[in-house]
């Protein structure tokens, strides 16, 4: 929220949901709330579907498959605040957090009907090739917006918690 203006719709619907949750609302209630606040805007708009990852990560209390059946549950846009909801728990828990009934179920192949591919680089086939294709990037990035830093396996300086609080 600090990175986007205090005034516009998607803040305030972020707000709105951690409002409700502090008052313990039910995640459903708080769901329908969020869709009364933007009707003026119809469906398939960032507000809402904003709102609704936020719900899933809240509401889910850290448990991958609560949070993604109330993300799922909102409606709207579903299959991306899926998709949101369950890469950022994936990036906050790790891939070891999440149950095998659901990897299993899932598997890692990427499935799409969005890629058409005719792209000239081969489109990666499962979220293992595609996260390592993403890793090998990193130092190009940093490079590129003249980041020094050094990436390697050993643990980082900063706790887990200043990470998820800057």
């Amino acid at each position: 929220l600090t990175y986007i203006p205090e005034t516009c719709r998607v803040a305030q619907s972020v707000r709105l949901v951690l409002a409700e949750y502090d008052k313990k609302t039910p995640y459903r209630d708080t769901r329908n709330l969020v869709v009364e606040a933007n009707e003026d805007l119809g469906w398939f708009q960032a507000p809402a579907n904003v709102a609704f990852v936020v719900i899933g990560l809240l509401y889910g209390e850290g448990d991958f498959k609560k949070a993604m059946i109330a993300a799922i549950n909102c409606g709207d846009d579903t299959d991306c605040t899926a998709a949101t909801c369950g890469a950022i728990l994936g990036i906050i828990m790790g891939a070891d957090k999440i149950s095998t009934e659901l990897t299993d179920y899932i598997g890692d192949r990427i499935v799409t009907i969005s890629i058409n591919g005719m792209y000239l680089q081969r489109i990666p086939k499962t979220c293992t090739e595609l996260t390592a294709r993403v890793m090998n990037r990193i130092p190009d990035v940093l490079s590129a917006h003249n980041v020094l830093a050094v990436i390697n396996d050993n643990d980082t300086e900063y706790s887990k918690d200043y990470a998820f609080n800057v």
